[in-house]
């Protein structure tokens, strides 16, 4: 992950009023916004998710129960379930034009790769 160094101006202090402090952000806003890409919306990532709102139903009513081993699995079944369609929304996200590209056309010269 990247950071960015800001400067701001902090609020007088008692070492140093007009020295400003260094705040360190990470870049994810501003990547994340042009790597990401919708997947298109399917009739299964439809099914996945009222699965995944069934199962948080059926958690929320187990752990209304008291049951706290039975919570804990309900949960994590819930979690699971939400981790598959994140998965299966990953391998949906079309793959990088020139990697099309160069996988239809190895020698063309935008996909050669020098070695030192």
């Amino acid at each position: 992950m990247a950071f960015i160094a800001t400067s701001v101006v902090c609020k007088p202090c008692t070492a140093a009023p007009s020295r400003p402090a260094l705040s360190i952000q990470p870049r994810v806003a501003r990547s994340a916004s042009f790597r990401a890409r919708a997947a298109p919306t399917t009739e299964k990532s439809a099914a996945d998710k009222s699965a995944v709102e069934k199962a948080i139903e059926a958690a929320k009513e187990t752990c209304e129960q008291g049951n706290v081993g039975a919570c804990a699995a309900a949960w994590d079944e819930v979690e699971e379930l939400a981790a598959n369609v994140s998965d299966k929304k990953l391998t949906n996200i079309a793959a990088d034009p020139l990697e099309e590209y160069c996988g239809d056309n190895p020698d063309a010269d935008e996909c050669r790769i020098y070695e030192d």
